[in-house]
């Protein structure tokens, strides 16, 4: 684990030690917390993204073959 140094102004400080304080955590583990849900937040966006993109480029094209519900639906 590595240790950095933020510089905040005091009214960010005061009022991210309470918020802190609130939850029942130290003010390192509330930054730390928060900066884990930014990145898994992130990351979900992207594979969203991601997703949307493939799904937007897959077109599809059955070549006029069709089927029907128990065909779709065997297994």
């Amino acid at each position: 684990m590595s240790n950095i140094t933020l510089a905040v102004n005091d009214d960010l400080l005061a009022a991210s030690r309470a918020a802190a304080a609130r939850r029942g955590m130290s003010l390192n583990a509330y930054i730390r917390s928060f900066l884990e849900g930014a990145v898994k937040e992130e990351s979900r966006v992207g594979q969203k993204e991601q997703f949307f993109a493939i799904s937007k480029a897959a077109t599809g094209n059955s070549g006029g073959w069709t089927f029907s519900r128990d065909e779709a639906n065997e297994r």
